[in-house]
């Protein structure tokens, strides 16, 4: 088993390099991706680590959806829910026992999946 600290330099190498990918391909401004990565303990003492994506260009990869319903650029829904599919791109958690504990915070636990 993986320890979580080991688990958080992982996953901040992986989110710094699509950060990066992002900030020269899209020309998105770096200060604009906000995330946080802690280890803490949950209500029965175990640890785990929670990444933190409240606000900016992150969350909203996320959570945020936009659907066109006509070529005219202002016709779009923006349709809220968590796309673990992009958050995985983000941040590599696929292989990791996690879950979402809210829009804004994933819950990585001790090991892999």
């Amino acid at each position: 088993m993986k320890k979580l600290t080991t688990i958080k330099k992982e996953i901040e190498r992986k989110v710094e390099r699509y950060i990066d990918r992002m900030e020269k391909k899209e020309k998105m401004n770096r200060k604009n991706f906000n995330y946080d990565l802690e280890i803490i303990k949950d209500d029965d003492g175990e640890e785990i680590l929670t990444i933190i994506v409240d606000g900016g260009y992150l969350y909203a990869f996320i959570n945020e959806h936009y659907r066109w319903l006509s070529a005219d650029p202002e016709d779009y829904v923006c349709e809220g829910y968590f796309c673990s599919k992009t958050a995985n791109e983000i941040f590599g958690i696929k292989n990791y026992d996690w879950d979402i504990y809210a829009s804004y915070r994933i819950d990585i636990y001790g090991g892999k999946a």
